[in-house]
C-alpha cells in the first residue's frame, strides 16, 4: 500500500477484482462527482495511485459472480478499437445493446478509442508495428490518445480520454504493455478497458511473431461511483478461468487478417438477420479463438433478433454455441446459453 494507493500483481485479474474494489471503498478518499445519467451530484471513492500488474493478459475477461459483464458489448468495443472507428459508429448500435436486456452490463459501454489511435490521418498502431519490427531492441513505442487540440472538441462531455497512452516494449521476445490512465471507473469501465487493451497487446504481439508479456496498468485516480457502492458486496472472488485456459490470439499478421475479416463478415450478416449465411461463414474461420469471438457475436445477434420478433430456432442457437467453446466458452455456457429460445 502506498498512502491510500494500490499496487497488486496477479495472473488472473478476476480473482483480485473484488479485493481491489473493497480497498477502494475502505481506503479511498471521498470526492464530489456528477452522474451524467441522473444529472445529480454524487460521491466518488478514489485511491491514487493504482498499479495493477497482469502477468497473464490473456486472462482478460473480468467476470466474477455478480459482475454480469456484457461479453458481446466487450467484444464489439475491442473490435471498434482495432478498426479505428469513430464514436458516431456507436450510435448505430443503440438497438444492438437495447435488446440485450438479459445480458445487461453493470454500466454503459465506454466510447471507442479507435479514432484517436487510427484516425485523423495517422495510424498509430501501424506505426508502432513497423517501428518495433524494424528495431525490436528499441526503448519502446507509444500510442497517444491525448491530443490537446482535439480532445475537448471531440469529447466535450467527457473532458479528456481516460487512457492517455499505451507504451510497448519487447523483453525476452515478449511484448509488454504499459497503460497510463488519467482516471478509471474500476467497477464499470475497467473490465471493458482491460479487455480491449490486452486484446490489442496480444494481437500486436502476433503481428511481431512473439508471445505476449506483462501488462502494467497505471491509473492516476482509481474510482468507484456512489451508485455502485452497494454493488461491491455482490461481487464474487471467482474466475471464469479457474477451469479454463484461453487460446492465444497472437497469430501472424496474414493469418490474423484472414480470420478477422471472416469474423467481421459473420457480424455483418448477423446484423442483417442472415443467420444461416453468418453460420456458414463462421465455419470458415480456422482459428478457434476468432471463431469463438464470431460465434459469440452471432449468438447475441440471434438473441436480439428473437426479442425483435424474428424467427429464431432453439436448435440453431444450440448449434452456434458449439462454436463458442474455446476462448470464451466458459463465459458463454455460464451466461448466454441459459437464455436460448424455448
Amino acid at each position: 500500500m502506498i498512502q491510500n494507493g494500490i499496487v497488486v500483481e496477479t495472473e488472473d485479474v478476476s480473482l483480485v477484482y473484488k479485493s481491489l474494489l473493497e480497498k477502494i471503498m475502505k481506503n479511498g478518499d471521498v470526492w464530489p462527482g456528477f452522474d451524467r445519467k441522473t444529472k445529480k451530484d454524487i460521491k466518488v471513492k478514489e485511491v491514487r495511485p493504482f498499479l495493477l500488474i497482469s502477468t497473464n493478459p490473456r486472462k482478460r475477461v473480468i467476470n466474477p459472480t455478480g459482475r454480469n459483464l456484457n461479453l458481446p458489448a466487450v467484444l464489439r468495443d475491442a473490435s471498434d478499437l482495432l478498426e479505428g472507428l469513430n464514436p458516431g459508429f456507436r450510435n448505430r448500435y443503440d438497438s444492438y445493446f437495447k435488446y440485450w436486456n438479459r445480458h445487461k452490463s453493470d454500466g454503459t459501454v465506454p466510447w471507442t478509442y479507435g479514432e484517436l489511435m487510427r484516425g485523423n490521418g495517422t495510424d498509430q498502431l501501424e506505426n508502432v508495428f513497423k517501428l518495433l519490427k524494424a528495431n525490436p531492441v528499441a526503448k519502446g513505442r507509444s500510442i497517444i490518445y491525448f491530443h490537446p487540440n482535439d480532445s475537448a472538441s471531440l469529447y466535450p462531455e467527457l473532458s479528456y480520454p481516460g487512457i492517455i497512452d499505451l507504451h510497448y516494449r519487447i523483453y525476452d521476445n515478449k511484448l509488454a504493455c504499459w497503460v497510463d490512465m488519467r482516471a478509471n471507473d474500476i467497477m464499470k469501465g475497467f473490465p471493458y478497458n482491460f479487455f480491449s487493451v490486452t486484446t490489442l497487446q496480444e494481437i500486436l504481439a502476433g503481428w511481431l511473431k512473439m508471445d505476449v508479456g506483462n501488462c502494467y496498468w497505471y491509473v492516476h485516480f482509481a474510482q468507484v461511483y456512489e451508485p455502485q457502492f452497494n454493488r461491491v458486496d455482490e461481487i464474487g472472488s471467482d474466475s471464469v478461468y479457474q477451469e479454463h485456459h484461453p487460446i492465444p490470439l497472437n497469430v501472424p499478421r496474414k493469418e490474423f487478417k484472414k480470420n478477422w475479416g471472416l469474423k467481421e463478415l459473420v457480424e455483418k450478416n448477423a446484423r442483417k438477420g442472415k443467420y444461416r449465411l453468418a453460420e456458414r461463414t463462421l465455419s470458415r474461420i480456422e482459428h478457434p479463438a476468432y471463431a469463438s469471438w464470431a460465434g459469440t457475436m452471432l449468438f447475441a445477434e440471434m438473441e436480439r433478433g428473437r426479442h425483435q420478433g424474428r424467427k429464431v430456432y432453439a436448435e440453431d442457437l444450440e448449434r452456434v454455441n458449439e462454436h463458442v467453446k474455446n476462448e470464451f466458452g466458459a463465459w458463454t455456457n455460464r451466461r448466454l446459453l441459459s437464455y436460448s429460445a424455448k
